[in-house]
């Protein structure tokens, strides 16, 4: 009779098969691929690719009780620990301790060996890399943020470089739109990966249909309004972002240029792979200048008057913050539905503006579909910024509601948030108001696809040409029903061709309209209505 003596053996590979049993879970792990440099070694593994892939993967048996079952799922990374019985003479059995019969329920001997049959009992659990599961990825991220699991289950392949980031996701709500875009996001990088230009990993470019090609054009042959490049006027960075090399963590005499929103200098974006201080100084602070300069002309500067400005989706105050200290005269009144933000922009508004933090800012926890149909609004400005879908719709009615100037920034032209509310636009466009085709163009189809056409064909990012032009197309559409609103509200007059409509004979008040655009660099969705009203 030989001894034989236990031994510890580790393997690491990814879970392609999981298999629960009454106390016990059968894993199946499919050996870690090591990536070759040398040439030959690669042919090698050509070679030896049928192989491989046939090659069958290792079982291991792990308790159910183990806490590592919150993330054992598949397409997770793991290392394991085997216990590997080897007798005197060198032959390694493997030995698996499964514990899985039920005194009660007696099964087939035969069946029971088979169950146990090639597995090795796993005596410790190590997770590698999180599985892209996006229903695993927050359990993940939650014992990362208490210290469980180590942060490089997530930054070997995505931008999440610091716990800091990892606890202001996790801030977020559930069901919030950011909380759930990261997640996706960050399921996306676990599966393909990020390049070396920070940018995630695709397959081909998707193919537009040569079908969708002509709704898109028959749509901008018959909108009104659609005009030549001049329409969208571009802003060079003399004429309209002004060159700032400033450092945005640290203040200036500049009072625009104060501290920026940035809890941590070295933490890093998640939805755009950069530090936030990069993304600050690089996109987002040239975005809010160049907004600065739109808002010049439409505050009131008497000197005794109290500009009223309207922040839609202002979340966590950087817009409306660089208002209030660029115009002593505004009062900014932010709106948003994500309470933590609004937290977080209460405390920034203080850090920046000191005491008078409360006479310049207000913050509001409210769903703006809901507190745009109170009564006693006053605002003499209205700004959203990427403001996402129906809510950029929601605060163009409302200015117009309001008679307020505007300056907004539609973004996530596909997405669809407020209940019961319908864009006077694509109501427009199905009661055949705005879009009235020839019946040689007449396509056999409803409206509401050919408004979904247009609005996929705007968030094609991989093709920015077709992007940009079902982007004017649809803000085109918006500014048309947004005259012809007002024509139906408050006058029988045409809109004019230079895009004003006179509302008031007696006064002679009339609101002119205009698409801008600022550089594609800042950000894609760089189209912005901006609307004034004027008397003469």
């Amino acid at each position: 009779m030989t001894s034989s003596q236990t031994i510890l053996v580790v393997q690491s590979g990814c879970i392609v098969r999981k298999r629960r049993f009454h106390r016990m879970v059968s894993l199946a792990l499919k050996p870690e691929k090591k990536d070759s440099s040398d040439d030959d070694d690669r042919r090698n593994n050509n070679k030896k690719k049928e192989h491989d892939d046939n090659e069958p993967p290792t079982l291991v048996m792990v308790s159910r009780d183990d806490p590592c079952m919150a993330w054992c799922v598949l397409g997770a990374w793991i290392r394991v620990e085997l216990k590997i019985s080897q007798e005197e003479d060198g032959t390694a059995t493997e030995k698996c301790t499964r514990n899985d019969e039920d005194p009660v329920e007696k099964k087939d001997e035969k069946k029971k060996q088979n169950d146990s049959s090639g597995h090795t009992e796993a005596v410790r659990v190590e997770l590698l890399q999180c599985s892209p599961d996006p229903n695993v990825i927050p359990i993940c991220l939650q014992l990362v943020a208490e210290g469980a699991l180590p942060l490089s289950v997530f930054s070997n392949q995505t931008h999440l470089q610091d716990v800091h980031q990892v606890e202001e996701l996790l801030r977020l709500p559930p069901r919030d739109k950011q909380r759930k875009d990261a997640i996706i996001q960050i399921s996306r990088q676990l599966k393909h990966g990020v390049d070396n230009n920070n940018h995630q990993k695709t397959g081909p470019l998707p193919h537009i249909k040569r079908w969708q090609w002509q709704i898109l054009e028959r749509l901008e042959q018959n909108t009104p309004l659609v005009v030549p490049v001049p329409f969208c006027r571009p802003v060079s960075n003399s004429n309209g972002v002004p060159e700032d090399n400033s450092d945005p963590t640290s203040s200036t005499d500049d009072p625009i240029t104060t501290k920026m929103n940035v809890p941590d200098v070295n933490s890093m974006s998640i939805r755009h792979g950069i530090s936030r201080v990069d993304y600050l100084k690089g996109k987002k602070w040239p975005q809010i200048r160049w907004l600065l300069q739109r808002l010049q002309p439409m505050m009131l500067d008497d000197g005794c008057t109290t500009t009223r400005v309207l922040d839609v989706g202002g979340g966590r105050g950087d817009l409306a913050v660089a208002v209030a200290l660029a115009f002593p005269q505004a009062h900014v009144t932010v709106v948003d539905s994500n309470e933590s933000s609004l937290l977080a922009g209460r405390s920034y508004a203080q850090q920046s503006l000191g005491l008078s933090a409360d006479k310049k800012t207000s913050f509001v926890c409210a769903d703006f579909a809901t507190y745009a149909a109170q009564e006693n609004h006053n605002f003499d400005v209205i700004v959203a910024w990427h403001a996402c879908g129906d809510l950029s719709d929601c605060a163009l009615q409302f200015a117009l509601s309001c008679q307020a100037n505007f300056v907004i920034c539609p973004c996530c032209y596909t997405k669809r948030y407020i209940t019961g509310f319908e864009p006077c636009w694509i109501r427009d466009h199905n009661n055949n108001n705005c879009i009235v085709p020839s019946s040689s163009e007449q396509r056999q189809s409803n409206p509401q696809e050919e408004i979904a056409i247009v609005q996929k064909l705007a968030e094609t990012n991989n093709h920015p040409e077709v992007s940009q032009r079902a982007m004017k197309l649809i803000n085109c559409m918006r500014l048309h029903a947004l005259l012809l609103e007002q024509q139906q509200q408050s006058s029988k007059q045409q809109p004019h061709d230079n895009g004003t409509v006179t509302i008031d004979s007696n006064t002679k008040k009339s609101l002119g309209i205009r698409l801008e655009r600022y550089e594609s660099t800042f950000s894609s969705k760089n189209l912005v209505l901006v609307g004034e009203w004027s008397t003469s």
